[in-house]
């Protein structure tokens, strides 16, 4: 089910790092700081050398949505206790 947004905007940062294999890691959470982002987003690259890349964005908090159906009395189904 698809969230309405609130018009909140939450703004995210990511740490994403590439190795020079093609391995690649990324991490970012609320709380998280950056060098713990930064830890973990490069802890899978084990390829010679690393860049990391900081990738930001604004995005819409969702808000629940809550819908009301009306059910025909025959789709309604009793259950025994």
């Amino acid at each position: 089910m698809m969230a309405r947004s609130n018009g909140k905007k939450v703004k995210v940062k990511i740490a994403l790092a590439v190795d020079s294999e093609g391995n690649w890691g990324a991490a970012g959470a609320s709380g998280m700081t950056k060098s713990e982002a930064l830890e973990y987003a490069t802890d899978g690259c084990e390829g010679g050398y690393y860049k990391v890349y900081w990738l930001t964005a604004e995005v819409e908090a969702p808000q629940p949505v809550e819908v009301e159906i009306d059910l025909p009395a025959e789709a309604i189904e009793e259950v025994a206790p």
